[in-house]
């Protein structure tokens, strides 16, 4: 503000060398807005990902049910992901929650304990898979488990999605040394 209104503003913490709030708190704040970051990297990214795997898994499932691999079998799986290329924007609708369910624990994980180890990621993504695959289940009925793949889809999609997300945030926010 200008001249005029200086004198109106009550003395406190604005120049006098203080420190707003308490470093614990800002310690959780910032701990906080980590995981965060990490999350809503998941959910930008992972959606996309898990759709495309998602098809090329389905697909390769399909023909493999079918027992034959040649050249229809081949331009199946190129289907499939271009389909999956295709219905990515679906894909936030379907993968936006095991996306962030991922985001998060991986975050809360690295934050706390640092640099993960790729198995824990992978069960993580594993877990996130199977509980994802339930509630597939119910929201689509018993016909969904009927599909291509069958159970293995939704995991493998989720494992594969959670692998590649923490590909790219596995050294977001390491410490190098005390703070």
């Amino acid at each position: 503000r200008g001249r005029r209104y200086r004198n109106a503003d009550p003395a406190g913490a604005e120049g006098a060398g203080e420190m707003n709030g308490r470093p614990e708190d800002r310690r959780v704040v910032s701990l906080v807005r980590k995981v965060a970051g990490i999350t809503e990297f998941f959910m930008a990214v992972g959606p996309p990902i898990g759709t495309v795997i998602w098809f090329a898994v389905a697909s390769f499932g399909h023909i493999v049910s079918k027992g034959s691999f040649n050249f229809d079998a081949a331009k199946e799986i190129v289907t499939g992901i271009l389909i999956g290329l295709g219905g990515m924007p679906a894909g936030y609708v379907f993968g936006l929650v095991p996306a962030a369910v991922s985001g998060i624990v991986i975050g809360a994980a690295q934050v706390a304990f640092g640099r993960l180890h790729w198995p824990i990621v992978l069960a993580i993504g594993t877990c996130v898979g199977i509980r994802y695959l339930f509630s597939l289940g119910k929201i689509m009925g018993a016909d969904f488990f009927r599909m291509p793949g069958g159970y293995g889809v939704p995991i493998l999609t989720c494992m594969a999605a959670t692998f590649l997300c923490w590909g790219f945030v596995q050294n977001w926010y390491l410490q190098s040394g005390p703070s």
